[in-house]
């Protein structure tokens, strides 16, 4: 019996695109709005759900989806779907990660030479007297999670001449652009001696507020602190202590907590932090990237084999 799938709609995609996907995947592939409740009509005989909103993704349309086996993500964030039940659920996950490596790796170097060029103070029309530039040479790079963001960072800045350090949950590739691996919790034992902090790690229960008072009050002065993967893994009150955020060279974030992160906010009233409102995430080629891989997890799907992209809905990641 052919798989059904149900495919959020979405403007990118082409005339009839349901159908082609039926014929080429050997599934029934049925588009429907993005409408909770056309979402709900459809969910009751749909073997997979594909691109589902975070929004609309919760005990609701579990309950009504009798047959499910798949849930895909376009995104590398996960948190917002993993409640209770989803997690003890026997339905496979899938996202989106590793894909939006080369455009997020490309922004994260972007904020760090916007603060060691004083790049960002130009642009803002600063006329106060600028601290002398900083080279990237022979400067720490400490790396907080190493999936397809995290290499590509450390990828990028060992061509500048940075030493890299990464710290992950999970055994890393030995490459020749990373010069020492630690676990997540050593962390707090290097943090002291980076001149460069690069946030890249998901969203978990063990990561949510890593970045607190504590640890940063131990980050080296004049050092830069950098996040493009979740807002919270830094905690924003301690953040906006003065002593805390003026030992820094400069801080960009180009997400924050909360995200959106409203024009009044305290935290775009630091003199010394660059902010770019969850973008780093487009490019020019990043839908197509994520286009390629939903189709190939659909064909995959109906034709009873393995999916690429499988979440540990129990780790988070």
């Amino acid at each position: 019996m052919k798989k059904n799938v149900l495919l959020i709609e979405s403007p990118s995609y082409p005339k009839n695109f349901g159908n082609h996907l039926s014929k080429i995947c050997n599934g029934n592939i049925v588009l429907v709005k993005e409408n909770k409740n056309e979402i709900l009509k459809k969910i009751k005989t749909a073997n997979g759900l594909v691109n589902c909103p975070r929004r609309f993704f919760d005990k609701e349309i579990l309950l009504n989806a009798n047959y499910l086996e798949w849930v895909h993500t376009g995104g590398a964030g996960v948190e917002e779907y993993l409640f209770n039940e989803f997690i003890r659920s026997n339905i496979i996950f899938t996202n989106g990660r590793i894909l939006q490596g080369p455009e997020i790796a490309d922004h994260a170097i972007g904020l760090i030479l916007s603060i060691s060029r004083n790049i960002y103070l130009y642009a803002r029309g600063d006329k106060n007297k600028f601290k002398r530039p900083i080279e990237l040479n022979n400067k720490i790079c400490g790396i907080v999670g190493l999936g397809g963001i995290g290499l590509l960072v450390a990828e990028r800045l060992k061509t500048f001449g940075m030493k890299i350090i990464t710290f992950s949950e999970e055994l890393s590739p030995m490459t020749s652009f990373i010069d020492e691996s630690y676990r997540g919790n050593d962390l707090k034992q290097h943090i002291s001696k980076i001149d460069v902090v690069v946030c890249a790690a998901p969203l978990t229960k063990s990561t949510k507020n890593l970045f607190n008072k504590s640890l940063l009050k131990k980050m080296k002065k004049q050092s830069i602190l950098i996040n493009v993967s979740r807002g919270s893994l830094i905690d924003t009150k301690a953040l906006l202590n003065t002593k805390i955020n003026s030992k820094f060279l400069g801080i960009g974030l180009d997400v924050t907590d909360p995200d959106p992160l409203p024009n009044s906010h305290k935290l775009r009233k630091l003199k010394n932090i660059v902010i770019t409102n969850h973008t780093s995430g487009l490019s020019d080629n990043n839908r197509l990237r994520s286009k390629n891989l939903m189709i190939e997890n659909i064909k995959r799907f109906c034709n009873g084999m393995n999916l690429l992209n499988i979440v540990d809905k129990k780790k988070g990641y």
